[in-house]
């Protein structure tokens, strides 16, 4: 949660400022945000971002924790008719009725829980735009420029997912161990994968992630007459790891579950997503 910018689960500090107001403006610059008047900034910290996000939305509800920070940020935009300071925790904030983006750099620690409450929302934004650890950005967003996860395919059913920028430890004050990266969460106006099959969907990406390799999650699921139909359209290895099969394969694989297992096999597999480490899931 946004509270957890000055006290992560574990008891350290993760706030780290971006060092120059160009820069959040740079990054806001390269996003091709959806028509909305508002935004929703989550832990504003020194304003850098807050700023940045006055010059592009109508609105925007900078929420920060730090009772220090929130007398700072009032007084840098007394005379800004755009921003309301909102000092509370980000998890007891409500959520806007209306059309929205979330923006927030967010603390290294504690990620996972803000953007699983931001996309599993009633009414998620339309755009999600986050600074996080790199390597955390890299889970999300999967093929190509890491191994998809769970999250990373749970996410591309329904949101366009990609890395903007690379941030190095020397934009930030204080300098985290880290790197960092700009993820872009666009929504995407139809899921490519039925409402009504999302969560069969979830728990059939969750059951074959339980295993090794795609070959022992696949045998419990399809016959072998199925796998070797599988394997020789798709070009499957089912030595590889399930992380190794990119977004578009898992797509392909799901619509031959759908279409070619009997329901009462595919029931089965429900509830797998219940039953992956917390640390894997985006409903946290």
């Amino acid at each position: 949660m946004a509270g957890k910018r000055r006290r992560s689960p574990k008891g350290g500090h993760s706030q780290h400022f971006l060092r120059r107001g160009a820069l959040a403006s740079s990054l806001l610059r390269e996003i091709a945000f959806a028509d909305t008047r508002c935004a929703i900034e989550i832990g504003a910290g020194a304003g850098a971002l807050t700023a940045a996000l006055a010059h592009r939305f109508e609105r925007v509800s900078a929420i920060e924790i730090d009772r220090g920070l929130c007398a700072r940020l009032r007084q840098r935009f007394a005379a800004s008719s755009r921003v309301e300071v909102v000092e509370a925790d980000f998890g007891e904030v409500s959520l806007p009725d209306s059309p929205y983006a979330a923006v927030g750099n967010l603390p290294f620690r504690g990620a996972a829980e803000i953007l699983g409450r931001l996309v599993s929302a009633p009414r998620p934004p339309h755009d999600v735009v986050v600074v996080l650890q790199d390597r955390a950005a890299e889970r999300y967003a999967g093929f190509p420029l890491a191994a998809e996860s769970v999250r990373s395919l749970w996410l591309k059913a329904e949101w366009h997912v990609e890395i903007t920028r690379w941030l190095a430890p020397a934009d930030f004050e204080p300098a985290p161990r880290a790197g960092a990266a700009v993820l872009w969460l666009a929504r995407r106006a139809r899921s490519l994968v039925e409402p009504r099959q999302r969560e069969a969907y979830r728990d059939f990406v969750a059951a074959v992630f339980a295993h090794p390799t795609l070959g022992a999650g696949l045998r419990g699921v399809f016959t072998r007459t199925q796998l070797r139909t599988l394997v020789r359209d798709w070009g499957f290895a089912l030595g590889a790891p399930p992380s190794a099969v990119a977004f578009e394969g898992w797509l392909g694989l799901h619509r031959a579950w759908q279409r070619e297992v009997p329901a009462a096999r595919r029931r089965r597999l429900a509830g797998a997503r219940k039953r992956l480490p917390r640390r894997s899931s985006l409903e946290e």
